[in-house]
């Protein structure tokens, strides 16, 4: 038997032959230690954004570049965005030569890797996932833990804890321009994206949490154990 962490990567190893009953989707499972629910009492003079992930062209960072660039001048006024991660390949020096391309560099900060990833997303209104390919996006969860509004793609596999408009927002990966309207958006309607926030963590105490993904793994083995006796 095979376990994937995604219904989208079962959906994959299928197509490549194995057979389904083979195959087990158990969705990779996250400590929800240290995660505390934000402050929605605040009053923000600005939409605080991170994007959580190594500098990679495949994370799609560059993308939120673009979608920032192609914002209204009093929405550029109302946000700040975050990045985090580890350069491996000196890419975040493109990133950076691209933002100052784009006169977002006092709109758009690079920060290198975190670690105290529960304490620093309590800074934050909105989580931003726009990698072009995630197996399962354990960065994902953790916006959803922390309560923010996540904003990530629809073809990866954040399209399954993600529900648009119902926990988060889902935009193509290829389309900067709806990332934008997706920003807007939340510009437009904060008591929503709250809403949203409070829906996603909901979701990941009761569907993606370390002590759910051991039991179904268990359970698994057990069932397998079983079926050869």
């Amino acid at each position: 038997a095979i376990i994937t962490v995604s219904k989208s990567l079962k959906e994959f190893i299928i197509k490549g032959g194995v057979k389904e009953e083979h195959v087990f989707a158990i969705y990779d499972g996250v400590s929800a230690e240290g995660f505390k629910q934000i402050d929605f009492n605040k009053s923000p003079q600005k939409l605080k954004m991170i994007c959580l992930g190594n500098y990679d062209t495949i994370k799609g960072q560059d993308f939120v570049i673009e979608a920032v660039s192609m914002l209204s001048k009093q929405d550029l006024s109302q946000i700040s965005i975050d990045f985090f991660g580890a350069d491996n390949s000196n890419y975040k020096s493109f990133l950076i030569a691209k933002c100052k391309a784009n006169h977002l560099e006092n709109i758009i900060n690079f920060y290198d890797y975190a670690s105290n990833i529960p304490e620093l997303l309590t800074k934050y209104d909105i989580g931003l996932q726009p990698s072009h390919t995630e197996g399962f996006s354990r960065v994902t969860v953790e916006y959803m833990l922390a309560g923010l509004c996540v904003i990530a793609t629809r073809e990866t596999s954040d399209k399954e804890p993600i529900y648009n408009n119902q926990n988060g927002l889902l935009y193509y990966s290829l389309r900067p321009d709806q990332l934008a309207q997706a920003i807007s958006f939340c510009l437009d309607n904060q008591d929503k994206i709250k809403e949203m926030g409070l829906a996603a963590q909901k979701d990941a105490l009761e569907n993606y949490c370390i002590e759910n993904n051991f039991q179904k793994i268990v359970n698994v083995y057990n069932q397998l154990s079983g079926s050869q006796k």
